[in-house]
Order: C-alpha cells, then sequence, then structure tokens
C-alpha cells in the first residue's frame, strides 16, 4: 500500500508560540520559535522574525515592526533579537547590541532631519509635481 504526502506527517501541527509581553519571558519566546521553525521545516531569518512577531501582544508588534521596517540590521536575526531585548531593561542585552543601537539611532536622526519630515513639506514637495 502506497502512503500519500498527506498520510506522512504522524505528528498534528502545534500552534506557533505566543509571547506573554512580559520581558523575563523574551529570551525563550526566542528559543521557542527556533524549535517551532525548525520543526515546520521552515530556516531563514525572515521566517523566525515572521514568527516572532505574529506571536506578540499588539503594542510589541507595533513597535517590533516599526524597528524592521526603520533599521536594516534588524532584516537579520541576531540584529532583531538585539534591538528588540534592547526595549526591555529588565533583560541582559544580547552581545554586540551597541552597534545595532547606534545604527537604529542614526536612521531615526536621519528621518527627523529629513526636510519632508512634516506634512507640509511634503505637500510643497508634491506640488512642485
Amino acid at each position: 500500500m502506497m502512503e500519500g504526502p498527506c498520510s506522512q506527517s504522524h505528528a498534528p501541527f502545534k500552534s506557533p508560540p505566543e509571547f506573554s509581553g512580559q520581558g523575563q519571558d523574551l529570551l525563550a519566546y526566542f528559543k521557542e520559535v527556533v524549535e517551532y521553525v525548525k520543526a515546520q521545516g521552515r530556516s531563514g531569518d525572515l521566517s523566525l522574525m515572521t514568527i516572532v512577531i505574529e506571536g506578540a501582544p499588539p503594542l510589541h508588534k507595533t513597535l517590533w515592526c516599526f524597528l524592521t521596517a526603520h533599521a536594516p540590521a534588524v532584516r537579520q536575526w541576531d540584529g532583531f533579537k538585539a534591538l528588540v531585548t534592547l526595549q526591555y531593561p529588565e533583560i541582559e542585552p544580547v552581545k554586540d547590541i551597541l552597534k545595532h543601537f547606534k545604527e537604529f539611532q542614526s536612521c531615526l536622526e536621519g528621518t527627523r532631519c529629513n526636510e519632508l519630515s512634516s506634512v507640509l513639506a511634503l505637500g510643497d514637495y508634491l506640488h512642485i509635481f
């Protein structure tokens, strides 16, 4: 008797981990996500970050999405963990966090000093076209 692709899976899909919102649980949550992604046969930084963000409470999710959108270093798993960990002063930061934090700060400074940082300036710029 031949088995089809659906009958080869013997373990039910486990639901993705969820973050409690408590800083002291963050590092364990990261580990759970890594194990979950491996168990699902997935890999890569994007898969890890997507699952981490999906399992976060709404306010944490918003913050983490903002971090990933505004700092190039955060597009890698280690950089993401470093900047997210920085948001929780009650836990010890990930190694090399200062480098990632400085990069994020410089990005924020650049957008704050941007001539198009106000609606009026943007309107004036778009009016040219």
